[in-house]
């Protein structure tokens, strides 16, 4: 009898595993509501998604080659406007990266200015700079918002390795930087908290760009490019575990978060390659993996952004750069349907909007591989 049981949970365990390990071909592959017009001299890397109290959505792109931010119709897929070029001057950037938005000001990680610069919308004006007398090789960033007037800014700063091991801790010490922001009646003031990154074991973070924040649960989850896995960090720094071991072919890029109350949700995070590109769906608050989904005709994907509510015919948007040259967007609702996933998030409606290029139809937007 022992005998028989056993071999009844070796075979429950095999079907577990082998359903959580999808083959390439039986991956559900999304069909794009619409992919964005394309820049393929830019080298676009990073969305953020903005909801204007009007209820138009942007989405809001860098350009590291071209030095500009796209601003593009978060329903329709239009272009909306180019922001910036290259330079040093407020209102310029010198290979922006990382992008991120909290309320009505976007900001932007500048890798070769060496800052984070702010940004008040919808006019973009510059507002301030962030990290600019600290940062070394900033990528990307995550904003944690804490009340109405103060947020936590956490910046991925990807220094340059010695190429003795001796010195590497001085770097791996300081592989997140972790400022507060207060609004004034002016702009943003700013101040440096702390830096962290383990120097050995599971929380040293090799190779550092995409991080995302759980505010309900004062979590960080940051991709280590090298280890090809995610790590989990607390909001001060300490290292917590590590998930998504073995489950990368290409490198663990964006991260968003899909969540409703304290617990309840999915991380989305990208495999990028340009054969194999797809993204990994993870529980919110466990970090158990529950499936994988690819977008059709969408390769090399950087980072990502979601917006939760009701966005055009999307319940939930999710927004993935496409071989560096533009966006695509598809249906967090589609993806869950996909995937036989609940959907923890009852479907909200969308703000009423006044008339904006939100509520127009895109003029042909391609849907095809680029």
């Amino acid at each position: 009898m022992r005998s028989l049981l056993i071999a009844a949970t070796l075979v429950a365990l095999a079907v577990g595993d082998a359903r959580s390990q999808q083959k390439p071909d039986s991956l559900p592959a999304l069909t794009p509501l619409w992919i964005s017009e394309k820049h393929p001299a830019a080298d676009m890397d990073s969305p953020a998604a903005w909801r204007a109290p009007s209820g138009q959505v942007w989405v809001i792109a860098t350009a590291k080659k071209g030095n500009v931010l796209y601003v593009i119709d978060g329903v329709s897929g239009k272009s909306l406007r180019t922001v910036g070029s290259r330079g040093v001057r407020p209102g310029q950037f010198a290979r922006p990266n990382g992008v991120a938005v909290w309320g009505d000001i976007a900001l932007v990680v500048e890798r070769d200015n060496q800052r984070v610069q702010l940004f008040q919308l919808p006019s973009f004006r510059s507002i301030g700079m962030i990290g600019d007398a600290s940062l070394v090789k900033p990528y990307g960033l995550t904003v944690l918002e804490r009340d109405a007037a103060t947020a936590e800014l956490y910046v991925t700063d990807n220094q340059d390795l010695s190429p003795y091991p001796e010195e590497h801790a001085a770097a791996l010490a300081k592989r997140i930087r972790k400022f507060r922001m207060t609004r004034t009646p002016t702009g943003v003031k700013s101040e440096f908290i702390k830096q962290f990154g383990d120097t050995i074991g599971g929380g040293a973070l090799k190779k550092v760009e995409s991080i995302a924040a759980d505010a309900s649960a004062n979590r960080l989850v940051i991709a280590d490019e090298l280890a090809q896995d995610l790590n989990v960090f607390t909001t001060e720094g300490v290292f917590v575990s590590e998930f998504g071991q073995k489950r990368y072919h290409g490198d663990p890029e964006g991260i968003a978060l899909y969540g409703c109350g304290a617990t309840a949700g999915y991380w989305i995070s990208t495999d990028q390659s340009a054969r194999r590109n797809r993204f990994h769906v993870y529980d919110r608050a466990t970090f158990a993996y529950r499936g994988t989904f690819a977008i059709a005709g969408i390769t090399m994907t950087d980072g990502i952004a979601l917006l939760q509510g009701t966005v055009g015919p999307m319940q939930g948007a999710l927004y993935a750069l496409n071989h560096d040259d533009n966006v695509a967007a598809v249906s967090i609702a589609a993806v869950l349907a996909a995937l036989k996933l609940p959907d923890p998030c009852p479907a909200t409606p969308a703000p009423a909007t006044a008339k904006s290029a939100g509520a127009k139809p895109a003029a042909k937007a391609p849907t095809k591989k680029p």
